[in-house]
């Protein structure tokens, strides 16, 4: 009787064996889930940074239709956790003087993702801009100018 039980209780358990390829499994799928996220959160704060420089490409167009040119240039570029302001009288600044255009901050992540801007001027020598940043996920920049927005291989 007492064999009978021995056997019934060793076909019950797991043995160490088993218990050690499940974790193991475990480990590599939530290495694999981990992986996954970070990537999506970078290509996330790229898409942020694209729909925010289209939409700072647009108000400067707007800029541009009330005072016949564009703000002048930066000497630094926009850091993120900064909160900036397009203006009529300050153009782009950390507070806002006269009819506001555009707000945002540019997202954290990455490095090197600063936003960029200069007052440039087209080979017919009408006033231009360029506003970029370095995309996280590809190697390349997001640029827009008054011709529109695209990614380049360089600013």
């Amino acid at each position: 009787m007492l064999r009978e039980e021995l056997k019934i209780k060793k076909q019950k358990a797991f043995t160490l064996i088993e218990l050690l390829i499940v974790i193991a499994i475990i480990g590599i799928l939530a290495t694999l889930i981990i992986a996954n996220l970070s990537q999506a959160r970078a290509r996330a704060r790229d898409s942020q940074r694209k729909a925010q420089l289209q939409q700072i490409a647009t108000a400067l167009q707007l800029y541009f239709d009330v005072k016949n040119d564009y703000p002048a240039s930066m000497s630094s570029s926009m850091n993120t956790l900064t909160t900036y302001f397009l203006c009529s009288e300050s153009g782009f600044s950390t507070s806002c003087t006269g009819t506001k255009y555009a707000e945002f901050t540019p997202p954290v992540g990455g490095s090197n993702q600063n936003y960029s801007y200069t007052h440039t001027t087209t080979p017919a020598g009408a006033p231009d801009f360029k506003i970029y940043t370095k995309l996280e996920t590809i190697d390349k920049y997001f640029v827009c100018t008054s011709d529109g927005c695209k990614e380049q291989n360089s600013p």
